[in-house]
């Protein structure tokens, strides 16, 4: 998860520094009275990298998410020195998000890291 998080963060890093080209090329072709052609062109470009940009950061946000959820997990697993035998409520609370129990007696649990389990 933290080397998809760098790998995301570098890409994202990539993605300003075309996002500043572009908004540069804009500038200039404002300050040079441009073709109609050229400013759609460079609009296009803007727009898309700026969406890219947008959806990256969303994409790190949410791994930084679950990388402090998997990190808080781990710290509550690492206090508890011995094997689980009986119920734990802090290693319950840590681990377990939501539990949703169905008429049929089946069940969903879904983990703080995100990962679910249908039972």
């Amino acid at each position: 998860m933290l080397n998809q998080l760098k790998i995301q963060d570098e890409h994202n890093i990539e993605l300003q520094a075309e996002f500043e080209e572009i908004n540069k090329q804009l500038k200039e072709y404002i300050e040079s009275g441009g073709t109609d052609s050229n400013y759609s062109k460079l609009n296009a470009c803007y727009e898309e990298i700026s969406t890219k940009i947008d959806a990256g950061e969303q994409l790190v946000a949410e791994r930084k998410g679950r990388i402090a959820k998997m990190q808080e997990i781990l710290r509550v697993l690492k206090k508890s020195d011995t094997i689980l035998e009986n119920f734990d409520e802090n290693v319950w609370t840590a681990l377990v998000e939501t539990l949703t129990i169905f008429h049929d007696g089946s069940m969903v649990f879904l983990f703080k890291n995100g990962m679910e389990i249908k039972i």
